[in-house]
């Protein structure tokens, strides 16, 4: 997530550096450069052949709703549907068992070099971000005198 003035920072930016002698590319977003998402880099696959499938229907699944073709028109507002297998069914606590599906075994692993840079949670807003934050950090016991 990053916050809205980063947005605000880069549009300026951009405008600045393409504007035109005619002055028209300051008009448009971005200075009339569209950031497009064409792969997703992140995306890892093993050499397996059903999860190398999995993995690009994934990929496309991601690229299609990036490219705001999930909703029917754009109005910044689309319902999506999410595949059956993404979903937390059946949860007293879903967070808490987001957490534990994407960070297994937390308090054993955190320490490990790339732990944080192989998994990650996305949130729409910032609240459930913050909250999944607190409840991240109420998981570690207190390091007195590491920070």
């Amino acid at each position: 997530m990053i916050h809205k003035h980063g947005f605000k920072a880069l549009d300026r930016s951009l405008k600045d550096i393409f504007s035109s002698k005619s002055g028209k590319s300051s008009d448009l977003p971005f200075g009339g450069k569209v950031l497009k998402l064409s792969k997703h880099l992140r995306l890892t696959t093993s050499n397996e052949s059903f999860q190398v499938e999995q993995t690009r229907l994934f990929a496309n699944w991601l690229l299609h709703i990036g490219e705001v073709n999930a909703g029917d028109q754009n109005t910044g507002e689309a319902i999506i549907k999410i595949p059956e297998d993404l979903l937390i069914k059946h949860s007293i606590d879903p967070i808490s068992d987001l957490i534990e599906f994407v960070y297994p075994s937390i308090l054993d692993n955190f320490k490990r070099l790339n732990f944080f840079h192989e998994r990650e949670i996305l949130a729409p807003k910032n609240d459930i971000v913050h909250e999944i934050n607190e409840r991240l950090l109420s998981l570690f016991p207190e390091m007195k005198g590491n920070i």
